[in-house]
């Protein structure tokens, strides 16, 4: 078993005020793993506080459970949790989930709709404005574990940690670093497969409020309510002349394309009185606006927002496209 490093650098800002010395570190071990238990042998207290959390983590990872079942890591981290402040003990309970799954045992099974299926590499696929619980199984070389982290997240109601999740899948299948981010090339090569993965999970554990294709009923019905202009301006024409290929390919009009993704922002939430909702001000809740998740604005190719209504329109084209594939 181990955890990853980014979850090792995370921790070490959280635990550096509480593990400084030599008598805090052994107070707080003692408390939460007793006295007897052996991995304190292991352990030398004296040394820098970064070399030592960084060690004490990779012992007590190595070390597993203590008596009472529970994982020697997590129950220091919940010792910790209980001394801190409320904002460090938030951040901590997020990475005890994080932590927790990464030591977890791959699961060899996939819940999805009380039905459990082996983790034989499939295919997950439906139609997007179809019946939601017609789930078709097939090959493909996408295997679940893929899927498994996310669906644990949803499972939790762990929204934000999911939303973050479900960016690091479609980078994965895009074969882009977080820093590069998606782009209208990228969104239009993702497998129709990963999308209808994503989807029906967000849509089987949010009570079908999240989800793309709830995003994409959504677009669709602000589509209908404005119709497109029928003369470009000079300012938009313009604009065709300068934009870049692979950014406008685009069978709309812009202007209308960017008052379509307005009101779509209005509609789901991201979007409030003339502004853009930061992220860290959504509230990650169920009772957030219908389809308010995930948040596809933090998935652009260099955050250049100038050309988001491009990428959002070419998103809900592929989930157009994916589903007219699938129908056939």
């Amino acid at each position: 078993m181990a955890i990853s490093n980014n979850s090792i650098q995370q921790l070490l800002p959280l635990l550096r005020p509480y593990l400084w010395n030599e008598n805090e570190r052994r107070a707080y071990l003692i408390r939460a793993l007793g006295m007897n238990t052996p991995v304190l042998n292991r352990l030398i207290l004296n040394t820098p506080v970064d070399v030592f959390i960084t060690s004490m983590v990779e012992e007590l990872v190595k070390f597993g459970a203590i008596s009472s079942g529970k994982q020697a890591l997590c129950a220091v981290l919940e010792v910790i949790s209980g001394d801190v402040g409320e904002d460090v003990n938030l951040r901590i309970q997020e990475l005890l989930q994080q932590i927790k799954s990464e030591l977890e045992p791959t699961r060899n099974f996939l819940i999805i709709n009380e039905r459990k299926y082996t983790e034989t590499p499939f295919i997950l696929e439906e139609n997007l404005f179809g019946d939601r619980s017609n789930l078709i199984l097939g090959n493909s070389d996408n295997n679940t574990n893929s899927y498994t982290f996310l669906e644990k997240l949803l499972e939790a109601g762990q929204w934000k940690d999911a939303d973050r999740e479900t960016k690091n899948i479609l980078l994965k299948f895009s074969g882009k670093q977080e820093a590069e981010g998606l782009g209208v090339k990228e969104l239009r090569n993702l497998p129709c497969e990963v999308l209808f993965a994503i989807d029906k999970l967000w849509i089987t554990h949010s009570n079908k409020r999240f989800g793309l294709s709830i995003q994409q009923e959504i677009w669709q019905r602000g589509k209908l309510k404005s119709s497109p202009s029928k003369n470009k301006s000079i300012l938009s024409k313009l604009k065709d002349i300068l934009w870049k290929p692979d950014e406008k390919d685009n069978n709309e009009d812009d202007n209308s394309t960017k008052d379509n993704w307005y009101c779509f922002a209005e509609q789901v939430g991201w979007y409030q009185e003339g502004r853009w909702i930061p992220y860290k001000s959504l509230t990650f809740q169920l009772s957030a606006a219908e389809g308010n998740l995930p948040y596809c604005r933090g998935w652009w190719k260099k955050m250049r927002y100038q050309y988001e209504s491009q990428r959002f329109f070419e998103l809900m084209s592929k989930l157009e496209r994916c589903r007219d594939l699938h129908q056939k």
